[in-house]
């Protein structure tokens, strides 16, 4: 082939935890729901787009603008977590100064220049087309149709390396050579699902103390853990009270909040629930059940004090 083009999020650059997480931030307090098959599967959508689908799915009258410019907004204070895909960028560095190289990304171009400039391959690329250049964002193929007439290169001795569906689709009706970079990830790349439990009972939350031999060892956090391979939330959910807690879930509601845990791969989801039974610790050195004003007091592990820092300012 005689050019390659690379998507920017997800692909070069794994921001895909931080989107997520900003996502779940703007939508929850205007009551939107965004599940995280929705999101992976909308993947190369331009945040208007994302927001307008999910406002007409869900019955929800609101300005798409307004709601993707908050987005950008609370997206740009994640910017810090954001790291390179290792087997991407080697592709890119290998090409460099060799074949002719673009940028097609359905992120705006100020995301997309300070993501590449994040991840040090700023200007390693001879044209980076954006959702701005182009009337549709993928999987229409305008993005990788502009990089290629920007490069000079035919479409069809162009190949496309990309993460989403959406994109993968846009590569194909611009009749591109495509490369899933999923399957060139190692499998510990994608983030680790966790499932934490907020259980309410008389004006009071239920916290755990983390025994001191775990990571976080000795900080307050809310019940919960990994969700395992082919397992729903609810019955993660089900199976970590059970079994750290010997509590019976009944109902799992929506989420309510989700957050990075710095330093490690997880992306915790904080699940309101209701469950029968008095809270017996199996593993942890103790339990209580506070108010929103003493959880706001109490030493808690990262993911967990930003979700009390937003019932705080929810109130």
């Amino acid at each position: 082939m005689d050019a390659l083009i690379f998507d920017c999020d997800g692909t070069l650059a794994d921001t895909m935890p931080a989107h997520y997480l900003s996502w779940q931030e703007t939508l929850a307090p205007i009551g939107l729901v965004f599940p995280e098959d929705r999101f992976w599967a909308l993947g190369g959508w331009s945040a208007e787009a994302i927001i307008r689908q999910l406002a007409v799915e869900q019955g929800v009258t609101l300005d798409p603008a307004r709601v993707a410019r908050e987005k950008d907004r609370t997206y740009a204070r994640h910017l810090s977590s954001v790291r390179p895909i290792p087997e991407v960028v080697a592709v890119a560095a290998a090409a460099r100064g060799r074949t002719p190289m673009a940028v097609g990304t359905g992120s705006t171009r100020r995301f997309c220049e300070e993501i590449l400039r994040r991840i040090g391959v700023a200007g390693w690329f001879d044209a980076v087309v954006t959702a701005e250049d182009v009337p549709a964002g993928k999987p229409d193929p305008a993005i990788f149709l502009e990089a290629a007439r920007r490069l000079g290169i035919p479409p069809s001795r162009c190949t496309v390396y990309e993460d989403s569906d959406p994109g993968l689709e846009a590569a194909r009706r611009a009749g591109m050579a495509r490369v899933d970079v999923r399957t060139l990830r190692s499998a510990g790349a994608a983030p680790i699902p966790v499932v934490a439990a907020v259980l309410e009972r008389d004006g009071r939350t239920l916290v755990c103390r983390r025994p001191a031999r775990k990571r976080h060892g000795g900080l307050w956090e809310f019940p919960g853990g990994k969700v395992e391979d082919g397992e729903s939330r609810l019955d993660a959910l089900r199976r970590e009270l059970a079994e750290e807690l010997g509590l019976e879930v009944q109902v799992a509601g929506p989420l309510l909040f989700t957050a990075t845990d710095p330093g490690a791969s997880f992306i915790v989801e904080f699940h309101r629930v209701e469950a029968a039974g008095d809270p017996v610790p199996a593993e942890h050195p103790m339990v209580a059940w506070c108010t929103r004003e003493e959880l706001a007091a109490l030493e808690l592990a990262p993911a967990d004090t930003r979700f009390v820092q937003h019932l705080l300012r929810a109130r």
